[in-house]
């Protein structure tokens, strides 16, 4: 410290010498801050690389605010679904869940900019990167690939929510002129995504080591370029992208022993990971690793808000899928808290249900990413478990649907579907299905009860085209506000099309 005084005192005197000595040369024509970064200031080696690579990654993470995480893994995906109920609480979540939102919707803006903010940072890391002078070849390679599939996954997630009608924006904002991009369309956007990710492939580790723990890997490629295919129902494309992911299978990638290990923080990037958000809990320095879906979905016995609760469907559904025995397995225990099961307490430890929400007590309540252990945060308050985004139980689940929407049943799609449950000892599927059979049971067995209140279900729903029957077939509420060709997508936000007065606003919804 004194080394430091020391120096800034003579920085100092040196300075006010300069000023002294200087009134009639160009000291005071200075034409750049001295103490900002500028495109040729900033990129200058390989870490400035590094650097701008982990700001399009922290878009996964958006920022430690209240809502902020859980409005991005929970109400967006997951409120508009037969899988959840809300509590009718914030109205902007209300809006979502009971289709009565419009373009004026909070909620719905701000995950329209924080998907564009990731973007943005992945076009200025594509131009900057370029000025960096004699940078690592294949470091070079490999940011752009990993800058590439973080914007393919950001458009993907506005396509799958806003529809096509959104800007394809693949440079840095230049000039004026850039702030009114045109609107683009759905198969514009999904053609771009598909082809950024099959730029990608063959460039990624399929592993790092635990420094590098959460970024992209070429699974994870293959992964969500599969799901790509799947979503446009090139089915076997989709099957030949999910098939690399279990050839490597169980070395590289393999299901937990334990369900509850994907979602309780203590056993990050296990086999199971494909591609997730990570919130490693540290809190020093300021940091906000960590997230508050604990603290919002956990009941208010656990010392929660209780925000959501599981559906009853799912509930039932959930309860039919068991043991050669008829017992429950421990994906229903840890998914959802009911009588006779286990509960989140409010110290943080699970204990049986009626010890926490009492004897007579009849009320259910989310299980998954409820959990807090001592050591990963302060408190329960603050959650530091990693968000998955894609696991390798999805990824099977996945590759069974694609094998049979291509070409039927097969002894591949009912082992891949065996995989998934022999993992949580539920009895073998009924192999005597047809194409038919299996794809209903795909839809409304297998995928609901392995990836409840994962982000799936919504969007399964959408990409299906049964969205309104199942909403109405499983008593969701205020499913007969529901408008076939209308609230599969979210309302463009109206701040965007003030904006640009000549963009089209979404069907049926008004500008």
């Amino acid at each position: 410290m004194k080394l430091q005084v020391y120096k800034l005192k003579w920085f100092i005197l040196l300075l006010v010498t300069a000023f002294q000595f200087s009134c009639d040369s160009d000291f005071l024509d200075e034409t750049t801050n001295p103490n900002s970064f500028s495109p040729s200031s900033f990129w200058q080696n390989d870490d400035d690389a590094f650097k701008a690579l982990t700001s399009v990654y922290a878009n996964l993470q958006p920022d430690g605010n209240w809502g902020t995480i859980f409005t991005r893994y929970i109400i967006i995906p997951s409120y508009r679904s037969d899988e959840c109920v809300r509590r009718d609480d914030v109205s902007s979540w209300i809006k979502l869940a009971s289709f009565t939102n419009d373009a004026t919707n909070s909620t719905a803006k701000h995950f329209w900019n924080t998907n564009y903010s990731g973007i943005y940072r992945a076009n200025q890391l594509f131009e900057g990167i370029e000025l960096i002078p004699d940078m690592n070849a294949e470091l070079k390679k490999a940011y752009i690939a990993e800058a590439k599939f973080l914007r393919a996954f950001y458009y993907f997630t506005l396509l799958k929510n806003f529809g096509g009608k959104i800007p394809l924006i693949t440079t840095p904002i230049q000039g004026a002129d850039d702030y009114y991009p045109a609107q683009s369309d759905y198969n514009t956007i999904m053609t771009f995504v598909e082809t950024e990710l099959k730029a990608c492939l063959g460039i990624l580790p399929s592993t790092y080591d635990d420094a590098m723990e959460g970024r992209v890997t070429d699974g994870a490629v293959s992964a969500l370029l599969g799901k790509v295919y799947l979503y446009q129902k090139k089915y076997n494309d989709a099957a030949t992208e999910f098939a690399k992911l279990i050839a490597v299978s169980p070395s590289v990638y393999d299901l937990t022993s334990d369900y509850n290990a994907n979602f309780d923080g203590d056993n990050r990037g296990n086999k199971e990971v494909v591609f997730e958000a990570m919130f490693g809990g540290d809190q020093s320095g300021g940091r906000k690793e960590y997230n508050y879906i604990t603290l919002h979905l956990s009941s208010f016995d656990g010392d929660g808000y209780e925000e959501a609760y599981p559906s009853e469907w799912l509930y039932q559904l959930m309860k039919n899928d068991t043991l050669s025995d008829g017992s429950f397995s421990d994906r229903i225990f840890n998914t959802i808290e009911f009588p006779g099961g286990l509960a989140f307490s409010n110290n943080g430890s699970t204990k049986p249900y009626e010890e926490v929400h009492g004897a007579d007590a009849t009320k259910i309540y989310w299980k998954k990413f409820v959990n807090w252990s001592e050591g990963q945060t302060a408190n329960m308050y603050r959650s530091g478990f990693n968000v998955p985004i894609i696991r390798f139980a999805d990824v099977l689940l996945m590759y069974a649907e694609a094998l049979n929407e291509a070409s039927g049943p097969s002894n591949d799609v009912f082992d891949a579907i065996d995989r998934v449950r022999s993992r949580v000892d539920i009895v073998p599927i009924d192999r005597s299905m047809n194409k038919e059979q299996l794809r209903e049971h795909i839809r409304h067995v297998e995928r609901p009860c392995e990836l409840a209140l994962e982000g799936n279900r919504y969007y399964d729903l959408n990409r299906w085209g049964i969205t309104k029957d199942a909403l109405t077939q499983h008593g969701k509420r205020n499913a007969a506000s529901f408008v076939v060709g209308k609230h599969e997508l979210l309302a463009i936000p109206r701040s965007e099309l003030t904006l640009n007065s000549d963009w089209e606003q979404n069907p049926q919804y008004g500008k």
